[in-house]
């Protein structure tokens, strides 16, 4: 009974890391999709923004040129299927 409570034991764990594998992928994916958003978008100037992702929450940071730009690039994130909240750090160039 030992080895099989320790067999259920050691299969718990490894469902557990291959959940967080299959999170960090989603992340990355819903990243990775924000990002060429941006790189494809002529209004937005991709290098200068970064972009997190925790779960479903995306975070935008970095300097933008304009309101435009800064508005133009919360709304890809905001449009891009998966997230369900973006938290604005952005500054605009002075």
């Amino acid at each position: 009974n030992a080895a099989r409570e320790r067999g259920a034991a050691v299969g718990e764990k490894v469902a557990v890391a291959a959940e967080k594998v299959k999170e960090t992928a989603a992340e990355a994916a819903l990243t990775s999709k924000i990002k060429a958003k941006m790189v494809l978008d002529d209004d937005v100037k991709a290098r200068s923004i970064d972009v997190t992702t925790n779960g479903t929450t995306v975070t935008v940071s970095g300097t933008v040129r304009s309101v435009a730009e800064h508005d133009r690039a919360i709304r890809l994130a905001r449009e891009t299927a998966g997230v369900t909240r973006v938290v604005d750090q952005l500054s605009i160039a002075q």
